[in-house]
């Protein structure tokens, strides 16, 4: 009873495919009623997913590489460590979620990582010229836009952005200037040129590194733009990039690599699914009228009589 399937003998349950569709669900139950059909597909997408993580703990545990108890309950008091004491178990109890079901997810989640860390990983690698030809093609995705640098400074009136700007003049940090002048905000800013808004754009294009603005009256108060350093546009070189090119095409490796694995896995494995859940297509087929069953016959593609 409650049995889904079973993946080389290890059972999947009914509790197991709620949770995980539970858990996947984007918008909840109550401002949103899935038709059947939906209900379908994101139930088997669900049984899809636990298949797959079961296949990749078998696998494991083949190598000697099973996540152990001791693990799972590291990961765990890293979770509970960012609540205060008692606070997890309520935030579960709020959601409705089962400490079991969610400490099952958590070792499918471990079992991954250490699947693709230790066993996929390994088997991937990433040769220069393919780095550099893939810079050549996304050329686009390296060139760094105009930045400006700048300080802005507001408060409550004149004087005290006044007093803010002397004591940058004095080389005092930004953080400190808010420290002394307590109703004062200075920050720092680092922006692409074509973010910035139209009157600060406006404003910043007219001053050279070092000067500062006008004081402006602001929704809030009164501000003021000094500007530090302007930064043009230029092409990272391929030294550079080549943390970024590493990270995408190893990613993408990856995947190609579960994707292979996982396709081999499936052939090799003993899979059986609940006939329960093929029942209502077996009624369908059964209560199909005759006529439905003509129409079948006449749509059907003509014979290959060679």
């Amino acid at each position: 009873m409650g049995v889904v399937a079973r993946v080389n003998g290890a059972p999947i349950y009914l509790r197991q495919v709620e949770f995980k569709n539970d858990v996947s669900s984007v918008i909840g139950r109550d401002e949103y009623n899935p038709t059947i059909e939906e209900l379908r597909k994101d139930y088997g997408k669900a049984l899809g997913e636990l298949i797959g993580e079961t296949l990749v703990a078998q696998d494991l545990k083949s190598r000697g590489l099973s996540v152990t108890p001791e693990e799972v309950q590291a990961e765990e008091d890293k979770v509970r460590s960012d609540y205060p004491e008692g606070g997890f178990e309520e935030a579960l109890t709020e959601e409705y979620v089962d400490l079991k079901a969610w400490r099952e997810q958590l070792k499918a989640r471990l079992a991954m990582q250490k699947f693709i860390n230790l066993v996929l990983r390994p088997s991937v690698t990433l040769d220069h010229l393919e780095a550099q030809q893939y810079y050549k093609d996304h050329l686009a995705d390296f060139f760094l836009p105009a930045q400006v640098t700048f300080l802005y400074i507001s408060g409550p009136n004149r004087d005290l952005v006044e007093k803010a700007t002397a004591f940058y003049h004095q080389g005092v940090a930004a953080v400190d200037i808010s420290e002394k002048l307590k109703h004062v905000d200075v920050r720092r800013l680092r922006l692409r040129d074509d973010r910035l808004s139209g009157s600060w754009r406006t404003i910043i294009n007219s001053l050279q590194p070092g000067q500062e603005s006008d004081i402006m009256a602001a929704e809030s108060g009164f501000q003021r733009l000094i500007l530090q350093q302007r930064s043009p546009g230029m092409l990272m070189d391929l030294s550079k990039a080549y943390p970024v090119i590493e990270k995408i095409m190893i990613e993408k490796k990856i995947s190609q690599a579960y994707d292979t694995w996982f396709a081999n896995a499936l052939k090799n494995a003993d899979i059986k699914v609940n006939g329960l859940l093929l029942k209502q297509k077996k009624e369908e087929k059964k209560s199909a009228s005759p006529r439905n069953k003509e129409l079948e016959t006449t749509t059907a593609p003509p014979k290959n009589k060679s």
